[in-house]
């Protein structure tokens, strides 16, 4: 059961009445884990403006380049298997644009069974810098997304960080890019 300072309500919910949205939670930013909601902390501004930044970036990229891509701005849940069977809200996610219009005429998960996305990219914030850039990166690995990007500007020097997954060794690759590279 969940159960928050501020609120009274407790709820347990199946993994498919999560994905089916037939429940009633007075909270948008949540997440299921293991047969609880579980509200998440809202992000900074500057996360968000970094994060709404990065998905208009990638929508133009996409139109001038002819790519027929769907992007998810902090609206999708992707299914992950980890310490606990959960879901994950990331920043900005880029799919195929198949995906995302299946997605449009039902819950908006992506289900294990479903295609991963291309690309998932999360603002590292305070709260959850250690499961931002350890449990993530192997959570999306497991998943088989091809690239996950780590955009941490809580440092004196910012870093960029693309993971590319290595069909071999289905691990990740990182590449480090500072400001001005």
């Amino acid at each position: 059961m969940v159960q928050t300072s501020n609120r009274s309500a407790t709820i347990s919910l199946s993994f498919e009445q999560y994905v089916s949205g037939d429940f009633d939670y007075p909270w948008s930013d949540c997440i299921w884990v293991d047969g609880e909601i579980v509200e998440v902390a809202p992000e900074s501004g500057r996360n968000n403006r970094i994060a709404v930044f990065l998905t208009l970036e990638f929508g133009f990229y996409s139109r001038s380049q002819g790519l027929d891509l769907g992007i998810c701005h902090k609206d999708t849940d992707i299914e992950v298997d980890s310490l606990k069977h959960q879901t994950r809200k990331p920043d900005v996610m880029i799919c195929s644009r198949a995906m995302t219009e299946l997605l449009d005429d039902r819950s908006s998960v992506i289900l294990k069974s479903m295609e991963p996305p291309l690309i998932i990219v999360e603002v590292i914030s305070k709260n959850y810098r250690k499961v931002d850039l350890e449990e993530k990166v192997q959570e999306y690995g497991d998943r088989a997304v091809p690239e996950y990007w780590t955009v941490d500007c809580d440092r004196s020097d910012p870093l960029f960080i693309v993971r590319n997954l290595d069909p071999q060794t289905q691990q990740y690759v990182e590449r480090i890019y500072r400001p001005g590279d």
